[in-house]
């Protein structure tokens, strides 16, 4: 069998221009050695990000309701149900020390791509162990996932990733970006947790792997109640992706932002100086030298406002997994 001579082209051109966006953003991140160009750029990275996503569809919370609730293990577990836009509804569970006698840190944890939702057996032990530390946890099923599938009889649907893309290719014919609508279901999904008499809302955080790490490095980017992020098997770099020829889902793409000059980095760069921390893993299809390579760039910034050691990197062992190790840290 011969292979046409040409069979490569595409991916050539597309390597070209990968390469051409990698040059850009050196360039004008070489530029950046002054406090005041720091903040200039974190503002120029928010609004390169505000830009790709549009405007959001618009979210509520009504009609909060507590379905259940179970105790154990010194955690109470609140099974929630409310409306985040009208007729449509989210689901989710409220983890909370049993024992709570002042506010407490609130934090949003996002979900990876698992067709059980917040029932995933690595969701519920982070969900869990937060909350034995004092924290109070929210984790809500994502479009697609657990209570909130959309397609459940469609004889083509083989998952989350199937409904996620299915859902992403019907909404770019209306020239709307799937990631909009799963950010403002986060939004949605904090101004619960927020409105929560035992939060103190002053300490916001988000984390989440895979999936769930995309949506905490975007909703960490453009929601200003957060004071801090923790974004799971996710950031590295667009380069990597596209060199590891890596299919990613619908919503992990924002349109025109690589071409803008953007990059995952800036998914923390627009909130410096809060704190972030990176978590990866070694055997990850989201490159973990990618990841260093965030850091890098992240930390530049960060260094100049005097906040280099708010943003680091943990890098655990294994595959793509909210493993032990990525919950401890």
């Amino acid at each position: 069998m011969r292979f046409s001579p040409y069979s490569d082209l595409m991916q050539r051109y597309y390597g070209r221009m990968a390469r051409e966006c990698a040059a850009r953003r050196r360039r004008e991140l070489a530029a950046v050695d002054s406090p005041e160009k720091a903040l200039a750029y974190v503002r120029l990275a928010r609004e390169r990000i505000r830009t790709a996503f549009g405007p959001l569809p618009e979210r509520r919370v009504a009609n909060v309701a507590t379905t259940g609730v179970i105790e154990r293990d010194d955690v109470r577990m609140e099974k929630i149900l409310f409306e985040c836009a009208p007729g449509f509804h989210m689901t989710g569970i409220l983890y909370r020390p049993l024992r709570l006698e002042t506010p407490a840190p609130g934090v949003l944890a996002l979900l990876g791509h698992n067709d059980n939702g917040k029932a995933a057996r690595n969701q519920q032990s982070c969900c869990v162990g937060l909350a034995r530390k004092g924290a109070v946890v929210f984790s809500v099923d994502p479009i697609g996932q657990g209570e909130r599938k959309q397609y459940p009889e469609d004889p083509r649907r083989t998952g989350c990733v199937w409904e996620h893309n299915m859902a992403g290719k019907q909404l770019s014919l209306c020239g709307e970006f799937f990631g909009a609508w799963r950010l403002a279901d986060a939004k949605a999904a904090l101004d619960c947790l927020a409105a929560r008499p035992e939060v103190d809302g002053a300490r916001l955080a988000v984390t989440g792997a895979s999936g769930g790490g995309t949506l905490s490095s975007y909703l960490f980017a453009l929601d200003d109640r957060l004071s801090m992020a923790a974004p799971a098997c996710y950031l590295t770099t667009f380069r990597r992706n596209f060199e590891n020829e890596l299919p990613t889902d619908a919503e992990q793409i924002p349109p025109g932002l690589w071409a803008a000059g953007g990059d995952m980095a800036d998914f923390l760069i627009a909130r410096a100086p809060h704190p972030a921390l990176i978590l990866a893993v070694e055997d990850d299809f989201f490159d973990p030298r990618g990841a260093a390579e965030t850091l890098e760039e992240a930390r530049r910034i960060y260094a100049l406002l005097g906040a280099e050691q708010e943003v680091e990197l943990f890098v655990g062992e294994g595959g793509h997994c909210l493993g032990p190790q990525l919950r401890r840290a």
